[in-house]
């Protein structure tokens, strides 16, 4: 598959771009973003819906794979449905890899106006929570 990469920003850092390139050699439909706090990329790699996120200076931050709800690990589908969000309804699931090298699922849950992210390790352990505005 070819390689692109479109910009909605006029300067992506030198390093965000190697990296990219080189972590996700098969990407396609990549479109960059910034803001003031940091650049993104949204992707499809290996048939995936991602999204990398990079620091203003270009160094990677984390990256997050899309995931249907099927797809949830069964033991984060256990420690959910045991959890204090247990009568929540599931709104949507991402793998996210960041550069502590850690591989977490979060899941975000709704109830009522409610939002809330939490975050489980690959055995199901709650890691952190956070409500979402």
């Amino acid at each position: 598959m070819a390689q692109s990469v479109t910009a909605q920003v006029v300067n992506i850092p030198g390093a965000a771009k190697e990296h990219f390139l080189k972590t996700y050699p098969a990407n396609t439909e990549a479109d960059w973003s910034n803001n003031v706090t940091n650049y993104t990329v949204k992707f499809k790699n290996d048939g995936k819906t991602m999204r990398g996120h990079y620091r203003m200076d270009g160094t990677w931050d984390f990256t997050e794979t899309m995931m249907t709800n099927e797809q949830l690990p069964a033991d984060i589908k256990a420690s959910l449905s045991k959890s204090r969000y247990s009568d929540w309804e599931l709104q949507t699931v991402t793998k996210v890899n960041n550069d502590n090298k850690q591989e977490l699922y979060r899941v975000e849950v709704k109830k009522g106006s409610q939002k809330q992210f939490i975050f489980y390790d690959i055995t199901g352990k709650e890691v952190k929570s956070s409500m979402k505005f």
